[in-house]
């Protein structure tokens, strides 16, 4: 560690010669946002098709045509003070002035309306509010700026979304949004479904530079956003610019040291883009590459066997062709093949008992965007994505066993699957009574299938002093094959009523050919200036969500069934006959239904002072669930069944403090309650397997925190510098125990909460010239002051080591390096 701050000071001590000796060129800089109409459902209604015009002193007026997304971008932009115009035929211009400054991005946000409601330059990680005229959605966005400042502890934009107050990383490290399972909230990817076909999780390794932005909505009230709970989470991808630009990332390894020495590679992850015109206004090109190397510990395991190691490699590519002043195409390709070694690694499952996971990942799309007449935008997009699994023991083949202190043997699942979706949507955005309603509809269709091998081998389940308590083995063949068909469509309408209320309402419609159910999902929402001095504004929605159930639990019938004997104290004698446990699905399979509400207010309390008080709640229904069931005929039964349910309630403060353009300061309070059924689908068949299975209860859901603090802030200094300080301060996630036969003692998730979570982050960089060019150097520290946060808790009665906590990570340091060319 101490070599590692060594080298980081030094680092930034020669960067600071070099700074001072740099020759200066003409410097430049970038300025990209997006264009939009105020929408009331927690997001800006994007438009394409606008003309954009950026004027600089000195050179001639720049075009550019905002995409399917709204997104423009102007690269090499003179430094100093510009001008940017959006025009669209039946909408008023609108025009902001921009100050360009040197090696940065400025992102403005252009939105148009009968009566060109004011713009502003987005702040980026915050929540978009308009000074002077607040009539807008908020959504909240993390933008590359903040990605690339924030101390981030990984190159992946997931990574920046905990920086909102609804999103929480639950005790698996995956992330739970305003509340829902991981699997519940929908990942778009530039317009396509970024998630997993068989288990619904996020499935998008994107290389981080390649990342324009990510919204978040804990509730999308837009019709045109379905098949989730009501969170989505939209990743919008970089587009080239006019001239060429290279970035180089770090290039540096990190040293792995345990036990006092070093052996190894700890991390590396150096990254390259590049991006630039092939025809000089027509076909722009951006290609962008990560590989990682990491590995990461766990603490308490022997040194060289404390490790989960990471390999994997993203590769994205778009081209962007304007066929003509009306006619955009894009197209994008990702492939990211991704290794993890000795996954789920932690104090009571060493690497012997741990699986190893394969993943290929590739997905294709392409959109085509025609402005029509005056007053319509049509947007066709197909996608194509595949996502092949393999999963497989780490070491060894033999049983699995499960003991009160530390498991061992073999992991005891393989999966081999192959999963493949085609997405067709058409969208028509117009506006047949002027600009104060904007009319969307859209029609589409989409297919999946996947195909594969499930098989599990022995789990034994061994007492204290060893003797064999149970045994579980596996029945079947294991071959799964699963397809469906899903047809879609929505109308929505956004209507400026005045200049001091917008409403959206429309309805959405699902059909699942797995259900065969047919939805209909109606959503309103509206947006109103409370204040005669336009700094309170009122925003409210309610609307009905559809969520597609996951292939593999639709591929439950051909499952391996499986068989549990008991034995006596002696481990060797049988307690009774083996029973066979048939898989059993209930006669009525409904598609997961939620109904969601929300109500804010936001109030500029001061110049760049801004409040928001908020309340949202959601009720899911029709979830599927896992039960041990003893039939009437006195069968034993693994039954499926969609009656699960949860809830979520959640109130939010937020203050944030604007200054010095965009810097800022943010703090919130979030006071929240999760409860649910315990026993979902995929904590028991999703990619790692719990082949222990009890009767499903409902208490609070596994990454309940009833009360989370943040506070972050974004802070340009002199010379170069920038600090971004986080603090995330919550209550623990709840525990259970249990007793030596796995048995669950007392309510579920009631025994108790892992102690109070605090983690002060900081990362500190600096932007500098270096041998002609942008550079930037930084460091991070994690943790700074060493707070106990353990990710293991023993709950098992029988361990001579119950209720201790384990796997604590304490203080650490890393570099950051970045090259502009």
């Amino acid at each position: 560690m101490t070599i590692l701050r060594r080298t980081c000071c030094t680092a930034l001590f020669v960067a600071f010669l070099q700074a001072g000796g740099a020759t200066a060129q003409l410097p430049t800089g970038i300025v990209a946002g997006t264009v939009s109409l105020p929408s009331p459902d927690g997001q800006p209604v994007m438009v394409p098709g606008v003309t954009l015009s950026l004027t600089c002193a000195g050179v001639e007026p720049r075009i550019d045509i905002s995409t399917e997304t709204g997104q423009f971008r102007f690269t090499d932009a003179p430094v100093g003070d510009c001008s940017i115009v959006a025009e669209l035929q039946g909408f008023k211009s609108a025009v902001k002035a921009v100050a360009v400054r040197p090696g940065e991005t400025a992102d403005v946000a252009l939105r148009l309306d009968v009566d060109a409601l004011h713009e502003e330059v987005t702040v980026n990680g915050s929540q978009d509010t308009i000074d002077g005229g607040p009539i807008t959605a908020r959504v909240e966005r993390i933008a590359a700026s903040v990605m690339q400042t924030a101390p981030l502890a990984s190159e992946r934009f997931q990574d920046a979304l905990p920086l909102i107050p609804g999103v929480v990383r639950g005790p698996d490290g995956l992330l739970n949004i305003s509340g829902t399972r991981s699997n519940q909230s929908a990942l778009m990817f530039n317009n396509a479904d970024g998630t997993d076909p068989v288990t619904g999780e996020d499935a998008i390794e994107l290389p981080i530079d390649a990342v324009r932005e990510v919204q978040v909505r804990g509730a999308a009230f837009a019709p045109e956003f379905g098949l989730s709970a009501g969170a989505v989470t939209t990743v919008e991808t970089q587009r080239a610019g006019d001239s060429w630009h290279i970035t180089v990332n770090d290039l540096e390894p990190r040293l792995r040291r345990r036990a006092g020495e070093f052996r190894g590679i700890e991390s590396w992850t150096p990254r390259f883009t590049f991006g630039g015109p092939l025809v000089k206004g027509r076909v722009n090109l951006l290609e962008s590459v990560q590989y990682e190397y990491s590995q990461t510990r766990v603490f308490g395991l022997p040194a060289f066997e404390s490790d989960t190691k990471l390999q994997s490699f993203e590769s994205y590519s778009r081209v962007d062709w304007t066929v003509t002043a009306t006619n955009h195409f894009t197209g994008s390709a990702m492939v990211s093949p991704r290794k993890t070694t000795y996954a789920g690694l932690n104090t009571f499952n060493p690497q012997g008992v741990t699986p190893n996971i394969r993943n290929h990942n590739l997905l294709g799309s392409v959109s085509d965007q025609v402005v029509v007449g005056d007053r319509g935008v049509l947007d066709t997009g197909v996608s194509v994505k595949q996502f092949d699994s393999t999963i497989y023991p780490s070491q060894g083949s033999g049983p699995m066993v499960l003991a009160p202190d530390v498991n061992s043997g073999s992991y005891f699942n393989d999966q081999d699957r192959t999963s493949r979706r085609v997405e067709w949507l058409t969208t028509y955005a117009f506006t047949p009574l002027g600009p104060t309603h904007l009319l969307k509809v859209a029609a589409g269709a989409t297919y999946e299938r996947f195909d594969g091998v499930n098989r599990s081998r022995p789990v034994d389940i061994v007492r204290e002093d060893g003797t064999l308590s149970q045994a579980i083995a596996f029945t079947g063949d294991g071959l799964l094959d699963r397809h469906r068909t899903a047809l879609r469509g929505f109308g929505q309408d956004s209507w400026t009523m005045s200049p001091r209320l917008t409403v959206q309402f429309g309805a959405r419609y699902d059909y699942d050919s797995f259900t065969s159910d047919v939805n209909v999902a109606p959503r309103a929402s509206f947006t109103a200036t409370a204040s005669g001095d336009g700094r309170t504004v009122v925003r409210g929605g309610a609307g009905v969500f559809y969520d597609l159930i996951p292939l593999n639990v639709a591929s439950f019938a051909q499952m391996q069934e499986r068989t549990i004997g008991l034995f006596d104290a002696d481990g060797v004698t049988p307690a009774g006959p083996i029973v066979a446990m048939r898989n059993v699905i209930a006669s009525a399979i409904h598609t997961p239904r939620s109904i969601n509400v929300s109500l804010e207010v936001d109030r500029e309390w001061l110049k760049k002072f801004f409040v928001r008080v908020g309340y949202q709640q959601r009720d899911q229904r029709f979830e599927p669930v896992l039960n041990p069931i003893t039939s009437v005929s006195g069968a034993s039964e693994l039954l499926l069944a969609t009656d699960g349910r949860s809830r979520y309630r959640e109130g939010q403060i937020t203050g944030r403090y604007q200054f010095h353009g965009a810097d800022q300061i943010v703090a919130s309070y979030t006071r929240s309650s999760a409860v649910g059924n315990l026993n979902d689908f995929n904590s028991y068949f999703g990619n790692i397997e719990n082949p222990v299975i009890r009767p499903d209860a409902r208490g609070p859901l596994p990454w309940d925190a009833p009360n989370r603090y943040l506070f972050w802030s974004n802070v340009s200094l002199s010379r170069g510098f920038s600090v971004f300080p986080v603090l995330d301060v919550r209550t623990g996630f709840p525990l259970s125990i249990v007793d030596e036969d796995r048995n669950f003692v007392g309510p579920r998730n009631e025994s108790g909460r892992y102690p109070t979570f605090v983690s002060l982050d900081l990362q500190v960089s600096k932007r500098l010239r270096l041998f002609h060019h942008n550079a930037t150097v930084g460091l991070k520290v994690f943790n700074i002051t060493d707070h106990f946060n353990p990710r293991d808790y023993q709950g098992n009665l029988a361990s001579a080591d119950f209720g201790n906590f384990a796997n604590a990570v304490g203080r650490t340091f890393r570099g950051k390096w970045v090259f502009e060319f």
